[in-house]
């Protein structure tokens, strides 16, 4: 029995040293934990019920922003098909818009394009429009509207687009219009339409009314100057290669604002 002693001081000796710290340590991290949350409590305590809210929509708006963020690199990188997303919608314009679906990339049913339409035509289609009953409308006119001189002053055009809004509110209450930047012309389109050189000022025009009255604008006017290379020779057509881009900020925009109410709705809970 004696010979064991030694065997059993240093089993002890080793419970000592290794196992014991390594329980008091654990121990104290425990303590330690409890003592954070303890504190973290305490400091909500000492918060107002609006300061734990306002806390709390910061971070759900956080959350929706790096969705929204992540969203937007999913489309532009074609992760996203932008085609997929264009559902109940319907889109009005001129031959410019036609393109959507020329090249294949839009329905027919819900492309409303005429070459050389104005804003005005608009009425034409009322009665396909109250049929098809979109819940999103996108107006993309302009070239025509700007050169055939109905509207000599970007006022004068702006006064349109509000009566034009306005029809559109009567029969279709629940959609949502989004009207389009007129794309500007080029070089040599001037030489036979020189009210064009005011596009840019339509442009300014109709953006500061959408601001003022909250109707969605889609300003693709950098999109134009970064592509001018998928114009056509007459300055003022596109190639097929625009369209995938023009697509995708419509349809970006309209999820931005999808975004953007979600934050609203979150913000008013």
């Amino acid at each position: 029995m004696l010979t064991l002693l030694p065997l059993v001081l240093f089993l002890l000796l080793i419970l000592w040293i290794f196992v014991f710290p390594a329980k008091r340590a654990a121990a104290s991290a425990t303590d330690a934990e409890v003592a954070s949350g303890v504190q973290w409590l305490q400091e909500q305590e000492a918060h107002s019920p609006d300061d734990v809210e306002a806390e709390l929509k910061a971070i759900r708006q956080a959350e929706l922003d790096a969705m929204r963020d992540e969203w937007r690199a999913k489309l532009y990188s074609g992760e996203i098909s932008v085609w997929s997303l264009f559902e109940d919608y319907a889109m009005l314009g001129d031959s410019r818009t036609s393109g959507f679906t020329y090249y294949g990339y839009l329905a027919p049913e819900r492309v409303f394009a005429d070459s050389g339409a104005t804003i005005k035509k608009v009425i034409d289609h009322l009665e396909e429009l109250v049929a098809l009953n979109p819940s999103i409308i996108f107006l993309t006119y302009g070239i025509n509207d700007v050169g055939i001189g109905y509207w000599p002053t970007p006022e004068d055009y702006v006064n349109e687009i509000n009566n034009t809004l306005a029809l559109l509110k009567e029969h279709l209450p629940n959609a949502t219009v989004y009207v389009c930047s007129i794309i500007p012309a080029l070089e040599p389109a001037f030489k036979r339409g020189p009210a064009w050189r005011e596009i840019p000022d339509y442009n300014d025009a109709v953006r500061a009314f959408c601001e003022e009255n909250g109707t969605p604008y889609v300003d693709i006017t950098q999109l134009c100057e970064e592509h001018t290379d998928l114009y056509q020779d007459d300055g003022v057509h596109l190639l097929g290669g625009f369209y995938p881009l023009w697509g995708t900020e419509l349809i970006a925009e309209v999820y931005d604002d999808v975004f953007a109410l979600e934050s609203n709705e979150s913000a008013a809970e």
